[in-house]
């Protein structure tokens, strides 16, 4: 078993921390820590994880949890990194980071930055691929 561990920026509601919980053990992580600090006006929510996972699930995890709703950001951090070596950023956003992406960018004007972008990825999330 590999311990991996995340930083994940959530929203305020109320049952993401268990959709996050539940979804860790439905794939067989243990959870070894876990902190919480709540958002307020200036920041978002924010979970550290820490979970003990098999090998073949170690790769997914940071994948499974950023398609979770309400997950807005997921960081993960290698075991080396809890031990003070360099930290490894996945930097995966959920599809409704993305979607808020857009809409701040559109309230500031900066709709015509995006006019490059010509494919998006949306996974994880129920209807994400459709127009």
């Amino acid at each position: 078993m590999f311990e991996h561990r995340f930083t994940i920026d959530i929203t305020e509601q109320p049952d993401v921390i268990h959709r996050i919980l539940t979804t860790c053990r439905r794939r067989n992580c243990q959870v070894v820590a876990l902190a919480f600090v709540a958002g307020d006006r200036h920041r978002r929510g924010q979970l550290t994880l820490t979970l003990r996972a098999s090998h073949w699930h170690g790769d997914r995890i940071a994948s499974w949890l950023a398609g979770l709703i309400d997950v807005l950001h997921i960081q993960e951090s290698d075991a080396a990194a809890t031990a003070g070596a360099p930290g490894l950023d996945s930097g995966i956003a959920g599809g409704r980071y993305a979607i808020r992406l857009a809409k701040v960018a559109d309230q500031n004007e900066l709709g015509d930055t995006l006019a490059s972008v010509t494919t998006i990825v949306c996974t994880g999330e129920p209807g994400a691929s459709l127009p």
